[in-house]
């Protein structure tokens, strides 16, 4: 008997209510602006509002599939591993749907947006960052795992340099506001740190607490470092906006709450694990007696 494909389905063919709700989350994001643009409602430049909600969702997805393994290392989560794969589908659809809609600003007219795409950084950055998502999307199935062998995981290591371009490009766009693109940044930071940690720290909550704080303070100077170059405002006046709340959070300030806040988890976790062992050895000892 053939195994369902149905993505609401696990891997036995059985209905995985996880699968199923990711699967109808998914385009939500992009179906209300659509309809509006398409009914004709939709304020502002319709295109242009489209244009940067899909790459917004396609950065936002990317980053979300990386984050799948630490949260399922560090809650004991093992299921999440089930919609990995479909979350990396949907940061290539959005990104496609990126494209798509670039495309049709230029009237679909391709020699243009070819010369386009070859003289200008920017878009050249972002189609290559689409094309290394089209690869990993095209060798995600089960057959390509396993025709690929070990091979396959080196070949999709490139998640790692599309997201790097795609964040960049996404710099790059706005130069001058670029508050969403650091914030994704310095999560996408927070992620590779935890892959280089031994694994026996992984899931100590003092490397957690250092994670975050060197991933705040990355995120700080990544955003000073490129406020310097693209618009020329010292870079210490922006680093040292992050020590205040005048302005509101910052994102090395979400990044550095996000990190303290999966530290916190760990350690109340660890508390309540070293709780539960010591309430199951009283009853031991007792009966030794």
């Amino acid at each position: 008997m053939r195994k369902s494909v149905a993505p609401w389905r696990d891997r036995s063919g059985r209905f995985s209510p996880l699968k199923a709700a990711v699967f109808t989350l998914l385009p939500l994001p992009a179906l209300l602006p659509a309809a509006l643009w398409v009914s004709g409602n939709l304020a502002g430049h319709p295109s242009q509002t489209i244009l940067l909600l899909t790459g917004f969702w396609s950065d936002r997805l990317l980053v979300l599939t990386l984050a799948v393994t630490p949260l399922s290392a560090l809650f004991g989560l093992p299921r999440l591993v089930l919609v990995r794969r479909m979350l990396g589908l949907a940061a290539g659809a959005y990104a496609l749907a990126h494209l798509g809609v670039y495309a049709f600003q230029q009237g679909f007219a391709w020699s243009f947006i070819v010369v386009q795409m070859v003289s200008h950084v920017v878009l050249t950055i972002g189609l290559v960052s689409i094309l290394g998502m089209a690869a990993l999307a095209m060798t995600s199935t089960d057959g390509w795992v396993r025709r690929l062998g070990r091979a396959w995981r080196r070949l999709h290591l490139l998640v790692h340099p599309a997201t790097v371009l795609a964040l960049l490009h996404t710099f790059m766009e706005a130069p001058t506001s670029v508050s969403r693109a650091t914030t994704f940044s310095g999560f996408y930071l927070w992620l590779v740190g935890w892959r280089l940690l031994p694994r026996g720290a992984r899931r100590h909550p003092l490397a957690l607490l250092l994670l975050a704080l060197a991933a705040a303070a990355l995120t700080a100077g990544l955003e000073a470092g490129w406020y310097a170059l693209a618009t020329g405002i010292p870079a210490g006046r922006v680093f040292a906006a992050n020590f205040s709340l005048i302005a509101g959070l910052r994102p090395a300030h979400w990044v550095g709450l996000g990190g303290l806040a999966v530290a916190a988890l760990m350690t109340i976790r660890r508390l309540m694990t070293r709780a539960a062992g010591s309430a199951m050895s009283v009853p031991a000892r007792e009966t030794s007696r």
